[in-house]
């Protein structure tokens, strides 16, 4: 297990990443890989010069989003300092009904055939049972996804 002050800094920098990616429509890996958000959470920098030393992190994100990094990486340690880090364990969720989920999942793989691209690149069973289970900040319903299938699978359900 990771110490607390570690997991703090890398659950707030995954959801730096996440807003990012869904703020430029871009896969979160092409944000900041998870070997970089990592080593970030662990080394705890607290100036650019030490934040250009994480390994696995490309110095172009060093110079564009090292500011935005490093605040992150001082909110998370406020945050610990301060005892108001509240990780909480989440209950599994009910398995979607295997009837709505297969329909979905035959308009996914039939739009994506019209499309002549892989279904998952639409819509991964991920995607589809978090729609089902009622999320509106999934992926299927914002950028080019929506546009393509989003209200598609909202018509549906």
């Amino acid at each position: 297990y990771l110490p607390v002050a570690i997991q703090s800094r890398a659950r707030q920098l995954a959801a730096w990443r996440e807003n990012q990616a869904r703020k430029l429509d871009r896969p979160r890996q092409w944000i900041l890989a998870d070997k970089a958000l990592l080593g970030i959470a662990e080394a705890n920098p607290k100036d650019q010069t030490r934040l250009s030393h994480v390994p696995n992190l490309p110095p172009a994100i060093v110079r564009k989003q090292g500011k935005s990094l490093l605040e992150v990486v001082r909110q998370a340690n406020h945050d610990v300092a301060r005892d108001c880090i509240g990780f909480s364990q989440q209950s599994k969720p009910e398995t979607p009904d295997k009837d709505r989920l297969k329909q979905l999942t035959s308009i996914v793989r039939d739009t994506a055939d019209e499309l002549g691209i892989s279904p998952d690149l639409l819509a991964t069973r991920r995607d589809i049972t978090a729609l089902i289970r009622g999320h509106d900040d999934i992926r299927l319903l914002s950028g080019w996804r929506n546009a393509i299938i989003g209200d598609k699978l909202l018509e549906a359900l």
